[in-house]
C-alpha cells in the first residue's frame, strides 16, 4: 500500500489585513499538495479581512478579540488537525516549492523537528528588493522567520506556546526556547518566503525597542543559569549546528583531507588569571588535531603565568606590557602553523570550530581567512553599564572579532600585522585591511564563539572601543581615496563595463544602477542602444555623466557588445544584460582574483536566478527557477583582461543568441585561464521576454553554435593545432 501523505496545517495570523490576505492565502494555494489545512486566525481586524476570507471556500476562519501575534498563532495551533505546522503572515508569501522541498527533507530526516528556508525581502508591490543583500551564509537569530519553517506538532509540546506577554519578538523568544531544548533543526539554503516592507511592518519592526528584547534575553538567561547554569548552558544554544557538522562528508567525519594541517593557537593576555584555564581548556577540547597553542603574556601583574605553565602543552612567552596587537604579533612570530588560530584570554570556543573552519579553507583554497558568528554572555554578577543596552541584544552577530578569525599565513603575510597603535580595535583595522587587500569575509553560520563580558575586558569598555573603531573607519577611507586617486591616474585598472540593451527600458534602469553601485573604483560604463523602438536610450541619458550613451542601428546584441568593446578604456572589460543584476562586490571580488594570479584571464563567480515580479503566474509554472545558485558561465558574470578579449577575439554576430557561447568556446580551444568564484556575483531575472528561455527558434542557434565549436575541435585535432576533440565542452 502507498504512504499516506501527511497532513499539513498552514496558520495566518491577520489583524487588519485585507491588502494583502488573499495574496498571502493564494502563494499556499499554490503549493499544490494535499491534505493542506488552511486556518486564518483574524486578530479583531477592523478592515474587510473577514470578506476577504470569506471568498476562499476551504479556507477556516477564526475571528478573536485583539490579543496581538502571538496569542493569534495560539488560536490557531489550537485548531490545527495537521501532523506538520507552518505560518505565513497576512503580508508575506512562500516560494511555489515551499513544502514540496522542506516535506522530502523532514521525510528523509526523521529526527530533524523543524526545517527553516531563507526568506528575501520585497517592496510593497511584491518586486524582489534587489538592494537588499541576500547572505546565504548567515545566520543570525533575528533573521529566523516563522513563515520560512515547517514544524512538527510534536516540537509545541516539547517546547511550548507562543508568549502572549510579549507583543514583539514571540517569534525570537520560541526560537530561544527551542534552542535550548536541543530542538533539531537546520537551516537550509532555498528561498522559501517573500517578506513584503511596507510603511505599517517598517513601523512595527522600529517599535521593537529595548524594553521587548531585554526581557526576552533576560527569560533566556534565568532559564539556562536555572537549568544548567551559564557555563554549561552555552554550548547547548547551538547543538544541532555540531550534530549538523559531525555528518557524513564533513572534516569530522567521513571524507577527510589526505594530512591535516597544524594549526597555530595566540592566546594574547594580560592579567587574565581568571579566566584563562577556561580559554586554553575550550581550545583542548577542539575535535581537531595537529593543534599549537602560544600564550603570550603581555606582562601580567597576577598569576596569569602559572595558569599558563600548568598546562604542558602550551608555549609560554612572556613580553613587558605593549599592548594587545604587539602580544597578537609575537604569537603570530612564534607560530609553525599553516594556519593560525586567535582566542582571547577571556573567552570560549566551541568544540567543532576549529574543524568547520579548517575545512572550509581546505575546500575553499582561494579564500585567505574565514570568520563565525559569536553570542555574547555576561558574567555573573557583572554590572551592567547603561550604554552596553546593543551589546546584551545582539546575543547572536557577525564575527568582527579575531577569536573567532582562523587565517592562512599567506593571508596575514599579506595583509600585515595587527596595529598595535590601537588598544581595542586593532581586531576592526586589521579587517578593514584584509577587504582592501582583496580578501572578503565569510562567515561560517554556526555559533563559534563565546564572549564573556566582564568588567575588566576590552571589549566592555565601549566609549574607547567606539573611538577606534570611527578612527579604523576613517583610515580605511583615507587608503581607499588614495587608492582611487592612485587609479584614475593608472588606466591599468579601469574597468569598463558594457550594457547592450534593446527595448528593455523596463529592466534597464536597476541594471545600471547595480553597476553604479559598485564597490570597485575606478570604472566607466557603456550603454550600447541596439536600435531600440522604446524608451531604453531616455532611461540611460537619465544618469547623465555616469554612463556613456552609444546608439547604433538594430545589429543584434553580439553587434552591440562589440560596439562597447571598440568604445571602451578599460584593462578590464565586464558586460551586463540589461534585465540582470551584479551584486555590489562583483567587480572588486573579480579583480582581487586577478591581483592574486596575475595568469588569470578569465573570472566568472555564481549566479543566483529569480522570476520577475512581473511574470504571470501561469508563466512562473513554466520558466523553471532554480533555487540554489550555479556556476556562472555567462557573459553577465564574467571579467575579462583586453587583452584575453583580443586574443579570442570579438562575439560572432550572425546569430540571435549563443555568442557567448560561441565566443567562451573559441576562448577554452585556445587555452585562457579561467576560473569560477564561489561567491554569488549575478541575479539573473527570469521573465517572458528572456531569449533562449521563451523562444523556440533560439533552439536552432545554440545547437549552430555547438556544431560549429565542435567542427573547429576536429579540425584543431586533425590538424595537430590547440584543442582536441576530448577538452571538455564549452558551458553557457
Amino acid at each position: 500500500m502507498p504512504t499516506k501523505p501527511v497532513s499539513v496545517s498552514a496558520i495566518i495570523p491577520v489583524y487588519n489585513g485585507a491588502a494583502f490576505l488573499a495574496e498571502a492565502i493564494e502563494s499556499i494555494r499554490r503549493q499544490a499538495y494535499d491534505p493542506l489545512e488552511i486556518i486564518v486566525v483574524d486578530d479583531g481586524s477592523t478592515d474587510d479581512t473577514s470578506t476577504v476570507a470569506a471568498r476562499f471556500p476551504n479556507v477556516r476562519y477564526i475571528f478573536q478579540e485583539n490579543g496581538g501575534p502571538p496569542a493569534a498563532r495560539n488560536r490557531g495551533l489550537k485548531a490545527v488537525n495537521g501532523e506538520l505546522i507552518a505560518f505565513l503572515d497576512a503580508d508575506d508569501l512562500w516560494s511555489e516549492d515551499k513544502l514540496k522541498a522542506q516535506l522530502a527533507h523532514l521525510a528523509a530526516a526523521p529526527s530533524m523537528e523543524i526545517v527553516l528556508g531563507r526568506r528575501q525581502n520585497m517592496r510593497l508591490t511584491g518586486v524582489v528588493d534587489g538592494r537588499l543583500r541576500f547572505e546565504i551564509s548567515s545566520d543570525p537569530l533575528t533573521a529566523l522567520s516563522l513563515g520560512c519553517g515547517l514544524f512538527r506538532r510534536s516540537v509545541f509540546e516539547k517546547v511550548g506556546r507562543f508568549d502572549e506577554t510579549l507583543r514583539h519578538c514571540d517569534d525570537w523568544d520560541w526560537f530561544m526556547r527551542a534552542r535550548e531544548r536541543s530542538v533539531a533543526m537546520e537551516i537550509r539554503d532555498e528561498v522559501v518566503l517573500f517578506c513584503r516592507r511596507h510603511d505599517r511592518n517598517i513601523t512595527e519592526r522600529k517599535e521593537v525597542n529595548d524594553a521587548h528584547l531585554i526581557k526576552m534575553l533576560k527569560q533566556s538567561l534565568d532559564r539556562r543559569r536555572r537549568n544548567h547554569g551559564v557555563a554549561r548552558s552555552l554550548p547547548q544554544v547551538s547543538s544541532y549546528q555540531w550534530e549538523r557538522a559531525a555528518r557524513p562528508g564533513t572534516i569530522a567525519e567521513g571524507r577527510k583531507p589526505p594530512a591535516r594541517p597544524l594549526v597555530s593557537v595566540v592566546v594574547p593576555v594580560y592579567n587574565g588569571e581568571r579566566f584563562l584555564a577556561a580559554a586554553l581548556d575550550s581550545i583542548f577540547a577542539q575535535d581537531y588535531r595537529p593543534l599549537e597553542v602560544i600564550v603570550v603574556d603581555d606582562g601580567s601583574l597576577d598569576g596569569t603565568a602559572a595558569v599558563a605553565k600548568s598546562y604542558g602543552e602550551v608555549r609560554y612567552i612572556h613580553q613587558a606590557n605593549q599592548g594587545h596587537g604587539t602580544a597578537k604579533n609575537a604569537g603570530i612570530a612564534a607560530a609553525t602553523g599553516e594556519f593560525l588560530a586567535f582566542l582571547d584570554a577571556d573567552d570560549l570556543w566551541a568544540p567543532r570550530k576549529l574543524s568547520l573552519q579548517i575545512g572550509y579553507l581546505l575546500k575553499h583554497p582561494e579564500a585567505g581567512y574565514v570568520t563565525a558568528r559569536a553570542r555574547n554572555f555576561v558574567e555573573p554578577g557583572t554590572p551592567r553599564p547603561q550604554r552596553m543596552t546593543q551589546d546584551l541584544l545582539l546575543t547572536e552577530h557577525a564575527g568582527l572579532y579575531v577569536s573567532t578569525l582562523v587565517a592562512r599565513r599567506t593571508a596575514l603575510a599579506k595583509i600585515g600585522d595587527f596595529d598595535p597603535s590601537y588598544a581595542h580595535a586593532n581586531d576592526t583595522d586589521w579587517f578593514f585591511r584584509a577587504k582592501e587587500a582583496g580578501m572578503p569575509m565569510t562567515i561560517l553560520p554556526e555559533i563559534l564563539l563565546y564572549r564573556r563580558l566582564h568588567a575588566a575586558n576590552r571589549s566592555y569598555r565601549t566609549e574607547p572601543r567606539n573611538s577606534e573603531f570611527l578612527r579604523a573607519v576613517k583610515s580605511s577611507m583615507h587608503r581607499k581615496r588614495k587608492r582611487d586617486s592612485a587609479r584614475r591616474n593608472d588606466g591599468e585598472t579601469l574597468v569598463s563595463v558594457i550594457i547592450p540593451v534593446y527595448n528593455c527600458e523596463r529592466y534597464l534602469g536597476e541594471a545600471i544602477e547595480s553597476a553604479l553601485r559598485q564597490s570597485y573604483r575606478p570604472l566607466e560604463i557603456i550603454v550600447v542602444d541596439d536600435g531600440s523602438t522604446d524608451d531604453s536610450g531616455q532611461v540611460a541619458q537619465s544618469f547623465g555623466s555616469a554612463v556613456r550613451y552609444c546608439l547604433q542601428p538594430h545589429a543584434g546584441i553580439g553587434a552591440a557588445r562589440n560596439r562597447g568593446v571598440d568604445a571602451a578604456r578599460g584593462r578590464y572589460l565586464a558586460f551586463l544584460d540589461a534585465d540582470d543584476l551584479w551584486t555590489e562586490d562583483k567587480l572588486a571580488l573579480q579583480t582581487a582574483a586577478f591581483d592574486r594570479d596575475p595568469g588569470l584571464d578569465i573570472a566568472f563567480g555564481h549566479v543566483r536566478h529569480f522570476h520577475s515580479p512581473d511574470l504571470p503566474e501561469e508563466a512562473k509554472k513554466k520558466i523553471y527557477c532554480p533555487t540554489v545558485a550555479m556556476p556562472g558561465y555567462s557573459c553577465s558574470t564574467m571579467l575579462v583582461t583586453r587583452a584575453a578579449f583580443s586574443r579570442v577575439g570579438p562575439f560572432e554576430v550572425s546569430w540571435q543568441v549563443g555568442e557567448f557561447i560561441d565566443w567562451y568556446a573559441r576562448a577554452r580551444q585556445i587555452g585562457l585561464k579561467s576560473i569560477v568564484l564561489p561567491d554569488v556575483l549575478l541575479r539573473r531575472r527570469l521573465h517572458a521576454a528572456n531569449q533562449g528561455i521563451v523562444q523556440r527558434w533560439a533552439r536552432t542557434d545554440y545547437v549552430r553554435v555547438l556544431k560549429a565549436a565542435l567542427d573547429r575541435r576536429r579540425n584543431a585535432a586533425r590538424d595537430g593545432g590547440e584543442g582536441s576533440a576530448n577538452d571538455d565542452e564549452p558551458k553557457g
